[in-house]
């Protein structure tokens, strides 16, 4: 791969691409896997492209394209912080203690990042946020280590067309291909429409060395958060077991998890994903797309993305089929989980001013506090499962629940710990 680090070289590179792929629908062929009554359609990595943006498509999609604009009105967020005081102690060390808003609609998603005060140290960081970075990538271009703003005056278009069609509107198309490296063969057996949102609604990690986005797994089976957090606990770099960040008081090397919405759709326990049988079959977009009806009486796909439980053409077409009362049966599954969700946060925040006092008492040996710690580690990480993911239980309420029912485990475990000191 191409080193491309300097900002005369990303003009011209910039340049050379739109004259390349401005006159055409895609600069580079996709390759193509069938399996079934499904394609997988891959974007080929190495020849020049650039991001065809939303408003270019407008006039030729243009029910498509109003419907993607209706996501400027999902404009609202608040702060988990001030909503759950005990993050700031769970999360210290890491930006994710003083800013962590709720999400909103993609379409925010280069304003955000410019608004976040959390550090943005490299190029990495837009992985998620545009496909102008995910266009350079697929040329061959390794940015991921460049400075974060080095490159942002190129990259303009927040979350589009281009993430999941590439230059092909009504096609589905994996731009990020870290996606299809991490599933191996199991990638040719899901649905395109789950995977276009599986490209981002992942939890991942950056390589130390290049900042690369890596998924921690190798199939479908390895998503369970039990072999991801193996994957991690086995995870070492210049012989140091690998941590998004280290709590600066207590000293435990913590993990991080992002958004692993693709990983409790399509794990264990989940009962609606394509994976599933007959009736129970439903990918992500036709939970949170639907179709829509123009004014001709036309079908389209919906790219409003939002709750199923705010459509309700979807909910009286589709859901009420089995749920008599959607609303009811997804409110309750989610006020259990948050319940206990933030139940064991705050427990897990004293059991962690527990520890401080410990180390600060200067009465224990390291390899008796990093016992503690890494149990500690471990316990987090099941409980941060729960708390990133966007559905609050309601995506697979048996995982949820064996998240939370491990986190309780290793908290206790860590209760015993601490007594015995």
């Amino acid at each position: 791969m191409k080193r491309f680090g300097i900002f005369t070289s990303i003009l011209a590179l910039v340049a050379l691409i739109i004259g390349i792929a401005a006159c055409t629908a895609s600069a580079g062929q996709d390759r193509a896997t069938a399996t079934g009554a499904r394609t997988v359609r891959v974007m080929e990595f190495g020849t020049p492209v650039t991001a065809i943006g939303a408003a270019q498509w407008a006039v030729a999609h243009p029910d498509v394209h109003a419907s993607y604009m209706r996501n400027f009105e999902n404009d609202e967020f608040h702060s988990y912080v001030e909503k759950y005081p005990h993050i700031s102690i769970l999360y210290e060390g890491f930006g994710f203690a003083y800013d962590y808003n709720s999400p909103r609609g993609h379409v925010f998603s280069m304003e955000d990042i410019d608004g976040t005060t959390r550090p943005k140290a490299f190029a990495s960081c837009f992985a998620c946020k545009t496909p102008d970075f995910v266009a350079l990538v697929n040329s061959g271009y390794n940015v991921s280590n460049v400075p974060f703003n080095e490159l942002r005056s190129q990259l303009v278009e927040p979350v589009s067309c281009f993430n999941c069609h590439g230059n092909e509107p009504g096609a589905l198309m994996i731009t990020h291909l870290y996606l299809e490296e991490a599933l191996g063969a199991d990638f040719l057996n899901q649905d395109p429409r789950s995977l276009a949102c599986a490209q981002c609604h992942v939890e991942y990690y950056f390589q130390p060395t290049t900042k690369e986005v890596t998924l921690p797994y190798q199939d479908i089976d390895s998503m369970h958060p039990t072999a991801i957090l193996d994957y991690y606990n086995n995870l070492y770099f210049d012989g140091v077991q690998y941590a998004d960040f280290v709590n600066p008081r207590s000293g435990v090397r913590m993990l991080k998890v992002q958004h692993p919405e693709f990983e409790t759709v399509y794990g264990a326990g989940a009962v609606h994903n394509t994976n599933a049988s007959g009736p129970m079959a439903f990918s992500c977009s036709d939970c949170h797309m639907g179709t829509g009806i123009n004014a001709m009486g036309q079908s389209y796909v919906n790219h409003f993305w939002q709750s199923p439980l705010n459509n309700p053409e979807l909910v009286a077409n589709s859901c009420s089929q089995c749920h008599a009362d959607l609303t009811t049966h997804v409110r309750t599954i989610q006020n259990r989980a948050q319940g206990r969700l933030h139940d064991i946060g705050r427990s897990l925040a004293d059991l962690m001013e527990e520890l401080v006092v410990a180390v600060n008492s200067g009465r224990h040996s390291e390899e008796t506090l990093n016992v503690i710690r890494h149990t500690f580690r471990n316990a987090q990480f099941y409980w941060d499962f729960v708390m990133v993911e966007n559905s609050d239980g309601a995506h697979n309420s048996r995982l949820t629940h064996h998240s939370l029912d491990k986190a309780e485990e290793l908290m206790n475990e860590v209760t015993i710990l601490l007594a015995q000191l």
